[in-house]
């Protein structure tokens, strides 16, 4: 396994530093590393994925999800105090944990290896800083209103006689629909497992019709239909993308992954909470 995080260390530099490494399996949602923590040693992961999460009134924040070739730990190596955050096993992880003595034995017996470790060290923090910034700014961004770059302007794009009455009806089929899933469930005459295959014809309906009135002879008779508010084909197709939205809002809303997927700002691939919110595949939010 190749460990970018020892960039600079030699090959027998690895072989000294792994040589009393300790194997340790963890269980799926174990916690490897506990915030506040005085064992201070450098982890490595060898398989599985590891959450770093901080705590914030009292819930984790997910900082970071390391994977194989990872390394943890090493930030209360060098400050020689407490663990600035907990990791915790995603799924079932194998960690090589390298005891604090055995680091510093190496540092003052081997010739050059103390350059050649804490150049590795500054390296690698040098670039998670990098990247922890370039996250921040995009999360600072998604705090701000919602009237910003990364959500378009949804209304004047298409006129009201142009919106097609088969898009109209669809969508009212589909909300009562939900609406009748949402009955089924309170008063126990819908089965999980039946509420979910409504909610997904439901769904399933308006992309179907989106999908067949954005083709492009469908937008031109579209643009037929208000011959007194012309629009390009471009601009009608967010029209109608944005009339859906309007409609559906309030529905898809009220689920707590959709809720934090929609606050997000779009390109941001490092959100592990989102992830992990869409894998869980757990029911979460308003109403039944």
């Amino acid at each position: 396994m190749t460990l970018p995080f020892f960039a600079f260390l030699s090959e027998a530099d690895h072989q000294a530093l792994f040589a009393k490494a300790q194997r340790v399996h963890y269980p799926a949602g174990a916690v490897v590393l506990e915030e506040g923590s005085q064992r201070r040693s450098l982890c490595l992961v060898r398989h599985g994925f590891v959450c770093v999460q901080q705590n914030y009134n009292g819930r984790g924040i997910t900082l970071a999800q390391l994977g194989p070739g990872s390394f943890f730990g090493e930030v209360s190596f060098l400050e020689q105090a407490g663990a600035s955050a907990s990791s915790v096993a995603v799924q079932a992880v194998e960690i090589d944990e390298i005891a604090e003595e055995h680091v510093h034995a190496l540092l003052a017996s081997v010739p050059g290896f103390a350059t050649r470790f804490y150049q590795s060290l500054a390296t690698e923090l040098a670039h998670r800083l990098r990247t922890l910034s370039q996250r921040l700014t995009l999360m600072n961004v998604s705090e701000v209103a919602q009237i910003n770059r990364f959500h378009t302007t949804r209304t004047g794009n298409v006129g009201a006689h142009q919106i097609p009455v088969a898009l109209t009806q669809d969508l009212r089929s589909a909300r009562q629909a939900l609406d009748e899933v949402e009955g089924g469930l309170q008063s126990h005459r819908l089965s999980a497992q039946d509420a979910q295959a409504h909610v997904i014809q439901a769904c399933d309906l308006i992309v179907t019709v989106l999908r067949q009135l954005t083709q492009d002879d469908s937008l031109l008779e579209i643009g037929w239909a208000d011959l007194l508010s012309f629009r390009d084909t471009e601009q009608l197709e967010t029209g109608l993308g944005a009339y859906v939205f309007r409609e559906t809002f309030p529905i898809y809303m009220s689920s707590a992954t959709m809720a934090r997927c929609y606050m997000k700002p779009r390109d941001y691939p490092d959100d592990f909470e989102t992830m992990q919110m869409i894998c869980g595949n757990g029911a979460e939010g308003d109403g039944v």
